[in-house]
This record gives C-alpha cells, structure tokens and sequence, in this order.
C-alpha cells in the first residue's frame, strides 16, 4: 500500500479523524530497516494525529514475557511504554504486532483494546 502511495497509484480517500493515537514501533520491525511504513500511510488521514512511542520495547519479546520466572523483568521492560501510553491521553494504541498489542493491553488501561495500524486505515476509507 505504501508502495503505491508513493509512486501516486494509491487512489484512496479518507475520512478524516479528529483523534490522537499512541503508536509503539515493534522492535522486531525496528530490527528490518524498513523504517516506519504504518506511519506514513496513517498521515493520509486528515485531522489524526499520532504520538510515536520514544520506549526502546513493549517487554513481550514474543513469548518471553510470559514466562512465570520472566514475567516481572518484561514488565519491568516495559514500564516505560506504558508510562508513555497511560501519560499520552491519545483514544487509542495501535502497534503492528500482535503480541505487543496483547502485552500493552495487559499493561494499561485503554478504553479499547490497541489495534493493528491497516485497522484504523480500514476503518477510514472511503467507499468509492
């Protein structure tokens, strides 16, 4: 998708969301390179405004976090990120992995549960 945004083939309009999100970057992904793709299309979005997590990691790191004798040094890890999310006062967390969106919902209090970046483009794109 942000392929053909960026070579002016992506055609989709978008209703606008006067909202802030809280977006946390996926270490994994960070890990790749391929910079922050879920931002970049989330800025066709007229009125959003997003506030990129600065935490180094949610704590999770796949199944680590819910090991009974790991459990603690996870949360620990990610007691940053949630500071962040709980002081950001955005509607909702969105984060592109699945895992670090159930450990932020675990570790925080949001009116909804955190979502997937393409579910907020979803939710606002317009039927032609």
């Amino acid at each position: 998708m942000l392929e053909l945004h960026q070579q002016g083939q992506l055609f989709a309009k978008f209703r606008p969301l006067n909202k802030k999100l809280f977006y946390h970057p996926p270490c994994q992904q960070r890990s790749h390179g391929i910079g922050q793709p879920a931002i970049e299309l989330l800025k066709l979005i007229p009125g959003l405004q997003v506030e990129i997590s600065q935490a180094a990691c949610c704590g999770i790191a796949g199944t680590y976090g819910v090991k009974s004798e790991k459990y603690k040094i996870a949360r620990d890890v990610g007691e940053p990120l949630f500071a962040q999310i709980e002081a950001s006062n955005a509607a909702r967390v969105i984060c592109d992995s699945e895992t670090c969106r159930w450990w932020i919902d675990a570790h925080t209090h949001p009116s909804a549960p955190s979502l997937h970046p393409i579910e907020i483009l979803a939710e606002q794109l317009l039927a032609r």
